[in-house]
């Protein structure tokens, strides 16, 4: 025997499909927006960490720079914005311990409105690594800097 579903029971499956799908899509976009936050955060502490690695090797400026910014994969590089302090002319090893510290940030501009009600139109990611320095600050022709 078959049942014959009548009136405003025919569409309801339907109506609540497009309501769990939905749903669950405005959930799956939100973990992926939460994601990219994460992935985010990791690349910049990594950037500074790298960054840092280099100016307590001695290295100049430019090369701390270009360090932290190629440790970040693709086109995320450029877009990070690194400050080393203090300049490579007062990196010197002496009696008294130098410290270095290297500041990166990125502008994050979250995907959906959800993230965006929560941190704001761009959220900025900044991390500072300070380490020691190993040898002095030299350039590549073995002057120092």
């Amino acid at each position: 025997m078959r049942t014959l579903i009548v009136g405003p029971r025919r569409g309801q499956a339907l109506v609540e499909l497009a309501l769990v799908v939905s749903l669950m899509a405005l959930l799956l976009v939100g973990a992926v927006d939460f994601g990219r936050i994460f992935y985010f955060d990791v690349l910049v502490s990594a950037a500074a960490l790298e960054g840092a690695r280099a100016a307590a090797a001695g290295a100049p400026d430019p090369d701390v720079v270009a360090a932290a910014q190629n440790s970040a994969p693709g086109p995320v590089g450029s877009g990070l914005a690194v400050t080393v302090r203090p300049v490579a002319a007062q990196r010197t090893v002496g009696a008294t311990p130098v410290w270095t510290t290297v500041t990166v940030s990125y502008e994050f501009t979250p995907v959906t409105v959800f993230t965006r009600s929560l941190l704001g139109e761009g959220y900025t990611f900044e991390r500072r690594v300070s380490q020691q320095m190993r040898t002095a600050c030299v350039l590549p022709s073995g002057t120092s800097c």
